[in-house]
């Protein structure tokens, strides 16, 4: 794989799980740049408990 197919492959994974941050941010009026580590986890938490996130969906959204 490329360097640049491989920039590719990762913008799309990330896409999703920042779009959503960046929603939860300005919903909560959290810096999404800047969160405190409690907004950040309260954040992967409601995916746990209100979406039913499984652990790789966590992994995901914590890495990006």
């Amino acid at each position: 794989m490329t360097e640049s197919t491989l920039a590719r492959t990762r913008k799309r994974h990330y896409k999703g799980p920042q779009a959503q941050w960046i929603r939860h941010c300005s919903k909560h009026s959290i810096d999404p740049f800047n969160p405190k580590a409690v907004e950040l986890l309260n954040f992967l938490a409601e995916g746990i408990e209100a979406k039913q996130w499984s652990s790789g969906t966590v992994n995901n959204y914590r890495s990006a």
